[in-house]
């Protein structure tokens, strides 16, 4: 290779991690059992943002909160019920932990969430909840 290929290809990978780190905002990321304990010390939610057929293959973590990637919008009813559940004091101070099947539409609702000024993290995917062992129900 040529300097100016290597020139090229560093850029290139300097792109993705400015784009990725912009992508992340203040999205920090969180094991299975570190989301269970956050919200056993009530210092956490956990928000499940898969659709309704993956919740019914699978079903979901216990305790968490159900809001699908095709309802996260500001003016959706099934957004503002969930801010009202959450949040209905307004002072933001529990985090929210997201989660889906493999950790991409988390990292996306965490970063809406973070412009409203939430604490926000992604667990990841589902599977790894259920490979650590943790509680999972069905929806009904």
């Amino acid at each position: 290779m040529n300097l100016k290929t290597l020139g090229l290809i560093a850029l290139a990978i300097l792109a993705v991690v400015v784009v990725t780190n912009v992508r992340a905002g203040n999205t920090r990321s969180v094991t299975p059992k570190e989301a269970n304990t956050l919200v056993a010390k009530k210092q956490a939610v956990l928000i499940d943002v898969r659709e309704a057929g993956e919740l019914a293959e699978s079903g979901t973590a216990k305790g968490a909160y159900w809001l699908p990637m095709s309802k996260l919008s500001a003016n959706s009813p099934e957004m503002q019920d969930l801010l009202k559940k959450i949040n209905p004091d307004g002072k933001k101070d529990k985090e929210l932990i997201f989660f889906c099947r493999s950790g991409g539409r988390a990292n996306t609702a965490a970063a809406t969430f973070d412009k409203l000024g939430f604490k926000v993290a992604n667990m990841g995917g589902f599977s790894s909840w259920q490979a650590a062992g943790l509680p999972v129900e069905q929806r009904k």
